[in-house]
């Protein structure tokens, strides 16, 4: 009755509903001027994130880890980067990178501050502080030195020579997005004027103010780029299969205004943007274009059977507006689940296109079917191929059900057998593929220099001033003598090791006495003297906790996956509650804990956390389509049916990527629940076109099979065909996070048109055989009557 009066109402005033659409755009839309594009890696957090807080706390304690690294290499690969003038170089460089806006402290060998002995005193001056005016053999001399530092070694410079680097530690403000450009782009001019100076040399750089500047470099290439390709794409799959200029341009502008009431009601709410959230534009688009379709291939087949073109909107409408609400019903239902994942980012990610599909809805069947009473469009007479291939399709499984039947399950398990050769892992850097030049530099440096990847620990002490207790500095030294054995650490820097160069250094000079020194008092007295001798910039305030009760240590890891960092991690803390049970009891007692804490460990540990997430998600919202279909079906069987062959499609899916990769990361693990409301769109269409011809018209199972494929079935492979070539377009994001999830769901969404085809009717068809039963003709016919 309700459905009636609304087709009534539309058909009547179509004017009157194109210009409320049109002024519900215009209220949304004023919230797009608030939208903004986040940089900081934390909107992939929640803020009770026990990684994320423990980060807060370390940077609380000892500042922020926020650095760039300029790194210097000779063009030419026989020669290294400590020549006479490659020194000279680097001096003026580290001079240079104090101007770096934020800039709080600059290390490189050209101004390490090297312990050296003066009688009863010290003092702690660079070695190499100006390069010209020394000798080629003071020079060698020097390095030499210098690379039995642990503090050089391997992070200020390699152990070939082959390149060095100025270490620039920043303090911004959180979320900088202006301050990170102003930075990086000091940075780059700053280098090509030395490039400039010395073209036998050449300068680049890294460190973590050029990870999070990538991030919004990635967000904007996918806002620029996969959003005109997705229009591109969209306009050439619906010329060819709408076969009409002016239906494409309708339904381009209904998913656009789409798009425009999504993300102005997001401004409003929640204005950030992030990588994640930059898909979502694209993901509207194409669920929104599903929509269109369906109404209008059921508007131009009621036409071509002669109704008229308001008695094909109606028709169309009374047919069709049911399945089309009902499926964006369990496509929202499957966004939402995302709320589950144990990242903010999807949440945003899913609630945004969430709104987009309601929008779309509501935009579908008001605004196109307006205009279409407004404007007509014509419709040819000629059936295109998929229409002329249905009821050959329907014909060859109802003769055959059983082997297309068998087919398909043969096809489906070899597919499933390969879900056992996914692993959760991730790898940071292949976020980003090659095109990005962070990516060029970061491998570079690891591949010659040191590790990126950056593990801090907090080792306290039992009490105050506790760090100058010889025992505690001895499981200090112990632990990093320990991380250097291990095949994955680059490069550990400690405290410990200055209490040792400062010893030795006391005892003129002599390498015996490069040990932990065996009173407290002694080694407060070195800790004084040391800091009375230390320039601006070089302060001990980054290792050491204020109270003296506590220390960090940093760990630098070769580039590697999440999976060999949380191995590396676990064998720290065997390590440590074996071997420094004392550390392990006092952190007990303080703000502090041991565990492996920086962007790469919350990195490492987020899609293992988002895994058991969606899946009690995926669980919840199918639980709520299942319920909805089968109440909407009027039918458990035929319900539960089409609920079982929607999770065959999720599953091949997976065992596919076990075939292929075998990687699952933070964006994988959220597929299941954001396909799940998209693969459940063409069997709700489907069954509930079936339903209809058995239940109101009275046709055979072979002859509903062959109507449904001829009414449904077009609308069913043209949906499927748009939605998979427009997620495989997303795959071509240079963001690889958002790569994978566009290829996933587009071949999640070929396996379902398959089993949509070639599975689901001809099990329709055999369960369907048992309907002729007087007692189930008395069901379909009550439910018919109800």
């Amino acid at each position: 009755m309700l459905q009636n009066m609304l087709i009534r109402w539309l058909v009547g005033y179509p004017k009157t509903a194109f210009c409320l659409c049109l002024l519900l755009v215009a209220i949304t839309c004023s919230g797009l001027s608030k939208l903004w594009i986040s940089i900081d890696y934390q909107v992939y957090y929640a803020d009770d994130d026990p990684y994320r807080l423990a980060l807060k706390n370390l940077e609380s304690q000892y500042g922020k880890t926020q650095n760039a690294y300029l790194v210097i290499q000779h063009k030419d690969p026989k020669a290294n980067a400590v020549t006479a003038e490659a020194l000279q170089a680097l001096h003026q460089l580290t001079e240079s990178a104090w101007q770096i806006p934020f800039s709080q402290r600059v290390t490189s060998v050209t101004n390490y501050k090297f312990i050296q002995a003066q009688g009863d005193d010290i003092r702690v001056a660079p070695l190499l502080d100006n390069p010209s005016s020394l000798s080629a053999t003071e020079i060698e001399t020097a390095l030499q030195r210098l690379q039995q530092e642990p503090a050089v070694n391997q992070l200020l410079l390699s152990n070939d020579k082959t390149m060095a680097a100025v270490s620039v530690g920043l303090h911004l403000p959180d979320n900088p997005i202006a301050e990170t450009r102003q930075v990086t782009s000091f940075i780059r001019k700053l280098l090509a004027d030395f490039e400039q100076r010395y073209p036998q040399l050449h300068f680049f750089a890294s460190g973590s103010v050029f990870a999070d500047e990538v991030f919004a470099v990635a967000t904007e290439q996918d806002l620029l780029t996969l959003i005109p390709l997705s229009y591109g794409v969209l306009i050439i799959i619906l010329v060819i299969l709408l076969r009409s200029t002016r239906a494409m341009l309708l339904v381009l502008s209904i998913v656009t205004l789409s798009v425009t009431i999504a993300f102005g009601i997001k401004g409003w709410f929640n204005p950030v943007i992030s990588p994640v959230t930059a898909f979502a534009p694209s993901m509207i688009m194409i669920i929104a274009v599903a929509d269109c379709i369906h109404l209008l291939n059921g508007f131009m087949y009621h036409r071509r059977q002669s109704l008229s073109h308001s008695a094909a909107i109606i028709e169309t409408l009374r047919l069709t507006s049911r399945p089309v609400i009902l499926t964006s019903v369990t496509t929202i239902i499957g966004f939402l689940g995302m709320n589950f994942s144990s990242s903010p980012a999807f949440h945003d990610l899913g609630n945004v296109v969430a709104i987009g599909v309601g929008a779309a809805l509501l935009l579908a069947l008001v605004m196109l079917p307006a205009w279409l009473l407004i404007k007509p469009i014509p419709v040819s007479p000629k059936q295109s191929v998929v229409s002329r291939f249905m009821p050959y399709l329907a014909e060859k499984l109802t003769q055959h059900p059983y082997f297309f039947l068998a087919a398909s399950l043969l096809f489906s398990l070899l597919l499933i057998v390969g879900i056992s050769q996914n692993k959760i892992n991730e790898t940071f850097i292949a976020f980003f593929d090659n095109s990005f030049e962070f990516r060029q530099n970061a491998e570079a440096i690891d591949q010659h220099l040191t590790g990126l990847h950056r593990i801090d620990y907090i080792l306290p002490a039992a009490k105050a001033e506790g760090i100058f207790q010889p025992s505690y500095l001895q499981s200090l030294a112990s632990f990093s003598h320990w991380l250097r054995q291990q095949p994955e650490v680059a490069h550990v820097e400690t405290y410990s090791d200055i209490i040792k160069r400062l010893n030795q250094a006391l005892h003129g000079d002599n390498p015996a006495m490069y040990h932990i020194p065996e009173k407290a008092e002694l080694i407060a007295q070195y800790q004084l003297l040391y800091e009375l001798s230390l320039p601006y910039g070089h302060d001990l305030n980054n290792r050491i906790s204020f109270n003296h009760d506590a220390t960090r240590m940093t760990v630098r890891l070769w580039l590697t996956d999440s999976a060999a960092i949380l191995a590396f991690d676990q064998r720290v803390q065997r390590w440590l509650a074996e071997q420094a049970p004392s550390i392990v009891k006092a952190q007990q007692n303080l703000p502090s804990d041991t565990q492996g804490i920086g962007i790469d460990m919350m990195f490492a540990h987020i899609a293992l956390n988002n895994i058991p997430a969606m899946y009690y998600g995926t669980l919840v919202a199918l639980f709520l389509i299942s319920f909805i279909i089968i109440a909407a079906l009027r039918s458990l069987k035929v319900g539960s049916l089409g609920m079982l062959t929607n999770l065959l499609p999720i599953t091949m899916a997976f065992g596919l990527w076990g075939w292929l990769s075998g990687q699952v990361g933070l964006s994988i693990s959220v597929v299941a629940s954001l396909t799940l409301g998209l693969v459940v769109d063409d069997t709700v269409h489907l069954l509930h076109r079936y339903l209809h011809a058995r239940r109101q018209q009275g046709l055979s199972p072979a002859a509903a099979l062959s109507t449904t494929l001829a009414s449904s079935g077009v609308a069913i492979v043209t949906t499927s065909i748009v939605l998979a070539a427009s997620f495989a377009v997303l795959a071509a994001s240079h963001y690889t996070p958002n790569a994978q999830l566009g290829l996933l769901t587009a071949i999640t969404i070929i396996f379902a048109l398959i089993i949509d085809l070639l599975l689901l009717p001809p099990l329709l068809f055999l369960l369907d055989q048992r309907i002729t039963q007087p007692s189930v003709i008395k069901e379909v016919e009550h439910a018919s009557h109800s």
